[in-house]
Formats: C-alpha cells, sequence, structure tokens
C-alpha cells in the first residue's frame, strides 16, 4: 500500500506490479522450503534445519531458501523489483525498506546458513554466498553509478550493499569451514555490523532525498546543482551520509568494510582459501571505488554548482524536524566509527549462536586490530579531513568562516596529538597478545627520525598555517602505532627489520 501512494502515476502502479509479483514469487520458494522441512522432520521450526541438512542432502534446500530470502534482500538476479519500489515510495518509507525490510532476508539467509554442520558442505554454501554476493556488489554498484536519479542511484547503493553483506557471510562460512577462527569471526562480525550501518546511512540518504524531493519536486540529477546554497544543513548531513557509505573514516562504514577485508586477508595469509579469498577483496576493492565515484557524482551534482531550474533555484532550507530525522542516524554513525570496540564487542557476542567462539576470545582477537583503527579514525579527523569539509561546502561559507576553518584545523590538530599514543586494551588483549605489545617503540623512531629530523631542520621557522597544520598531522602519524603494525616484528634486534 505504501509504494502505490501516488497511484495516479503509471510508472508507480508499474513498480507497484513487480513488487507484488516478486514478493509473491519469493514467498512461494520459502513456503515450498518449509513444506519440505515439515514433510521431513516433522515441523517447519528454524532449529529442526540442523537435523534436515544431517539426514538428507543439504543444498537443494539450501538454495531454495536462499533464493526466497534472496528475493526479499534484493539479491541478484532477484533484485529487479527493488530499484523500480524504491523511487516509486515516499522517501520514509523507501528509507524504512532500505533500512529494515530488505535486512528480513539477510536474516533468513544466516539462519539456514547456521544450521549447516557438515563442513564440506558448509564451505559449498559458503562459495554459493561469495559468488552471489560478489556478482550482487558489482551489479548493483555498476548501475548505482549510471543512474540519473536520486532515489534510483540510493535503490542501486541498497542492492550493493547487500553483496557486500554476502560476502562477509561467505567468507564466515568459509573460515568456518576451514577451522579459520579469525576469518570467521571477522567475516560475520562486519557482515552483521555492515546490515546495522547500512540502516543508518541509508536511512540518512533517504531523508535527505525526501527534503531535496519536497523543496525541489525532482529528485533528477539533470534538474538539481547548487542546493548547498540553499538548504546547507541537509547538504552537510548528507555529506555525512555520503562519507559513511563510501566507508572512509572516521564513520561507521569503514568499520564494518575493515572487519571483512581483514577476514579475507586472514584467508590469504592461512593459506586455507586463497583464490576465494582473493577473489572476494578483489571485488570489494572494485566495489569501493565505483560507490566513490556514484556518491562523487551525486553529492557534486546536486548540492555544488549552479541551479539548473527555478525551483532549484528558489529552495529553502527544510524544517526541524526533518533535519532532526537525519540527525538521528548520524548520531550512530558517529558513535560507531568513534568507537569501533563497543559496536564490534555487541557484534561478536550477536555472533555466538554462528561461530560458538569464547566471547573473550573474540574480543582478543579483534581489539589490536580496532585499537588502531580507533586511533587512526582520530588522526583522520586532523586538518587534512577539516580541509576536504571545508572545499566542499557552499561559496557562501567560504570566506566568512576562514577564521572557524583554521580554529577546527588547530584544535583537531592538538586533539590528535593528545591522543597520538596507543588507546588502552582490553584485559583479555594485554594478557593475550604479548607479540604485539612487545614490540619496541623506538624501531619506528630509530627508523623515521633521521627523515623527520631532516624535515624539521629544513622547515622555516615561521610557516603558514596550511604548512603547521601538515607538519602537526606528520607529528602525529610518526608516533601513532600504525607505522609500527605495518612494519615486520622484530626478532633480534632493530637493524634486522
Amino acid at each position: 500500500a505504501a509504494v502505490v501512494f501516488d497511484a495516479e502515476r503509471r510508472e508507480v502502479r508499474r513498480a507497484a506490479l513487480a513488487y507484488v509479483i516478486m514478493m509473491h514469487v519469493g514467498f512461494a520458494l520459502l513456503l515450498i522450503g518449509f513444506v519440505r522441512l515439515d514433510s521431513v522432520c516433522g515441523s517447519a521450526d528454524f532449529a529442526l534445519l540442523g537435523e534436515y541438512f544431517r539426514t538428507q542432502p543439504a543444498l537443494p534446500l539450501f538454495v531454495v531458501f536462499l533464493a526466497g530470502f534472496g528475493m526479499k534482500a534484493g539479491m541478484f538476479p532477484m533484485h529487479v523489483w527493488l530499484p523500480e519500489a524504491h523511487p516509486a515510495a515516499p522517501s520514509h518509507v523507501s528509507a524504512l525498506m532500505s533500512g529494515v525490510m530488505i535486512k528480513t532476508g539477510v536474516y533468513g539467509i544466516l539462519r539456514v546458513t547456521a544450521q549447516i554442520a557438515d563442513l564440506p558442505t558448509l564451505r559449498t554454501a559458503g562459495l554459493i554466498l561469495l559468488v552471489a554476493g560478489i556478482v550482487t556488489g558489482l551489479w548493483g554498484v555498476i548501475l548505482a553509478a549510471a543512474q540519473n536519479d536520486v532515489k534510483r542511484l540510493l535503490a542501486y547503493s541498497s542492492i550493493e550493499n547487500i553483496g557486500i553483506v554476502l560476502i562477509g557471510l561467505g567468507i564466515a562460512a568459509l573460515g568456518k569451514s576451514s577451522g579459520n577462527q579469525l576469518a570467521a569471526i571477522c567475516g560475520l562480525s562486519g557482515a552483521l555490523l555492515h546490515t546495522l550501518n547500512h540502516s543508518l546511512f541509508k536511512s540518512l540518504l533517504f531523508f535527505g532525498a525526501g527534503n531535496i524531493l519536497s523543496q525541489t519536486h525532482t529528485t533528477s540529477l539533470d534538474a538539481l546543482g547548487g542546493l548547498g546554497r540553499h538548504m546547507p544543513v541537509t547538504g552537510l548531513l548528507f555529506l555525512a551520509g555520503t562519507t559513511a557509505i563510501c566507508a572512509l573514516p572516521p564513520l561507521n562504514g569503514f568499520v564494518s568494510e575493515l572487519l571483512i577485508y581483514l577476514g579475507m586477508l586472514d584467508g590469504i595469509a592461512s593459506g586455507s582459501d586463497v583464490l576465494a579469498s582473493a577473489a572476494g577483496l578483489a571485488a570489494l576493492a572494485l566495489i569501493g571505488g565505483v560507490v566513490i565515484l556514484a556518491f562523487t557524482k551525486l553529492y557534486g551534482t546536486v548540492f555544488l554548482g549552479a541551479p539548473r531550474t527555478h525551483e532549484v533555484a528558489e529552495a529553502s532550507e527544510v524544517d526541524n524536524f526533518r533535519i532532526a530525522a537525519m540527525a538521528l542516524p548520524l548520531a550512530g554513525i558517529l558513535f560507531i566509527g568513534l568507537f569501533p570496540q563497543t559496536a564490534v564487542s555487541a557484534v561478536t557476542r550477536a555472533a555466538g549462536f554462528f561461530i560458538h567462539h569464547p566471547a573473550d576470545a573474540a574480543d582478543y582477537l579483534l581489539s589490536p586490530t580496532l585499537a588502531v583503527c580507533r586511533s587512526t579514525s582520530v588522526i583522520s579527523t586532523s586538518p587534512r579531513a577539516s580541509a576536504m569539509l571545508f572545499a566542499l561546502l557552499p561559496t557562501p561559507w567560504q570566506g566568512r568562516t576562514s577564521w572557524f576553518f583554521w580554529a577546527t584545523t588547530l584544535c583537531l590538530t592538538a586533539i590528535s596529538a593528545t591522543r597520538c599514543s596507543p588507546f588502552p586494551r582490553s584485559t583479555v588483549a594485554l594478557r593475550l597478545s604479548p607479540s604485539l605489545l612487545a614490540r619496541p617503540r623506538k624501531s619506528a623512531a630509530t627508523v623515521l627520525s633521521p627523515a623527520s629530523a631532516s624535515v624539521r631542520s629544513r622547515a622555516p621557522r615561521t610557516l603558514p598555517m596550511p604548512s603547521r597544520a601538515l607538519f602537526g598531522v606528520s607529528a602525529v602519524w610518526l608516533r601513532s602505532p600504525l607505522p609500527r603494525l605495518l612494519r615486520p616484528t622484530c626478532t633480534s634486534s632493530v637493524a634486522t627489520c
């Protein structure tokens, strides 16, 4: 009913028809799967899937459930309803559909996969999920980059993010089947966290698209432009959403995709699933690059430049209630991005039903990386990030707020400098990761100090403000834990590193 809210338009009726047909096909597939489960086990309970998979061929029923739940999630090639339904529905309904409804399909896929106990079958299921995720992600992001409508671009982006979640689930299944617990933890934690992250930043972006539509009466990129001058608050919030969906620090998308990357890298390093992990790694890197292309085009076309129509030129900022609707998801985005250890600790405990791994061991395996992730997230909010943000602001903000820009730059540099040391790790990490914590602090300083000293010797006594900000970031970087972690482990002396 919500999809056909504007039923007078022909394209809306067409989208509603496609939505109804595809949902009924997905329901039929799920009905077949549960009827088969009931006929063998006497009940259609999820808990009995484990018994069915132990006594019957597992892959046929798994594929049926994957197709049925994949229809709801928007998995390729059952995604055709999604880019039709999202632009047709009101923007707040699109936010609900993308943020909540399609995640029910992901939940169903996870519940079915978690019941597979036979390791060879689980490996095959993991490969199926990984291939489905790669194809879905690439297909969605390539079509998103080619769209000329704001809501249709966001709809195809939802398909791409479902692909990323499926890649994480596939890596988790492959890691569990091969006994690689770290890959399994990282893959599943990243998939669960990305499911939550996508609900946050995609809701923010759809609310922003609704604000644009209400003020300009169009979502066509060919008609929009220069809205940053007329809707500055919406533009800033929309910029935060695009930054998060591009997986840039210090926002939440960076944390979840980093976990999936770590799972694939560990699969390659352990030698258990080298080809599958390498394929997922390359696909996720390509997806990330095209996402930046698509959303740079989206934000630049809509909020920068000059207005192309009278409606856009006469647009004004929306009321505070609609601004608050965009600000609420932003709070979750910032919390997960700035405090990743808290968020990942919660999802690793939620993943216990699939991995059956002690929670403190999960904290041990992930806390060193997340400590560095948090540290570099703080550093990334230093002058370079501030300069990028203010460079994207519309012209009336530039010049008038140059004092505010430089004040913010210096404050963020000072914050980064005071927090440049490694963050306190949990008791488990301190007890169980001596190889990481025992690396000598002077190893990086010994190697890097001559270069930094030569730079300081050549630096003039009085520097312009941008140069001082750059030197501040360099000093933070040299004292941060990341250069030490990027270097090989020292076993005998600094000279052998």
